[in-house]
């Protein structure tokens, strides 16, 4: 089952902060923590972006085909519409991994890979998100995501501010068993103890910023799973 749409925008709603952070930490392994490099420039003939994303670090190919068996790049424009644009987007299945497989130290994808259909970005982007998957050499698939915003300076070069990369081994990436057309059902009333005329109570806020970051992250880690 593929993850619905709605579910990539949950990553939207939560601040750069916690929930990276903590699948960053969740991702820690014995091997090199590897490196998402996102760059972005601007095409002379179109008003479109070209793009490009680097994945750093030893990993192996898995049993089938290519070391991004999994992966989306999509692009927002957060001053018009919260929904993203999917620029280049890959199988839905997780790579099949085994150890002692051929390595590389680095995999580049970009707007010319046709394998996956990709295209250039549109030219009004300030946000990219990169989900992916990747074999390390113990043959553990890992999945990984990494959101970066865009700022154009005056002499038309980008500037790409990227938060903490999330990797997280696939085997302890949380299951997303809500069937696809329960994506948008309502979920259990809580009792908070307050009334809909009452402010809001501080703890119950801080309460409720925590319960988002945790289900943002179990949605990022799940999101692409089949």
């Amino acid at each position: 089952m593929r993850i619905a749409r709605t579910h990539r925008l949950a990553l939207t709603a939560l601040g750069a902060g916690v929930a990276l952070t903590l699948g960053t930490a969740a991702g820690a392994s014995a091997q090199q923590q590897p490196e998402v490099g996102i760059s972005v420039e601007r095409d002379p003939s179109s008003t479109n972006l070209h793009w490009s994303v680097t994945l750093d670090v030893e990993h192996s190919e898995p049993t089938d085909t290519g070391p991004w068996v999994e992966w989306a790049v999509d692009g927002y424009n957060t001053h018009k519409s919260p929904w993203p644009i999917t620029v280049a987007e890959g199988s839905s299945e997780s790579p099949q991994c085994e150890a002692d497989r051929p390595t590389r130290s680095s995999t580049v994808l970009d707007d010319t890979s046709r394998v996956f259909d990709a295209i250039m970005l549109p030219g009004d982007t300030d946000r990219v998100m990169v989900f992916g998957a990747y074999c390390d050499t113990e043959g553990v698939a890992h999945r990984i995501e990494v959101e970066a915003y865009l700022t154009e300076e005056a002499d038309g070069t980008f500037t790409v501010e990227q938060y903490p990369l999330v990797d997280v081994p696939d085997e302890d990436a949380p299951e997303d068993d809500v069937p696809e057309e329960d994506d948008d059902a309502e979920g259990p009333i809580v009792d908070t103890g307050w009334t809909g005329d009452s402010a809001l109570s501080p703890l119950a806020a801080l309460t409720g910023a925590a319960l988002l970051g945790a289900g943002g992250t179990t949605v990022a880690a799940s999101r692409r799973r089949a």
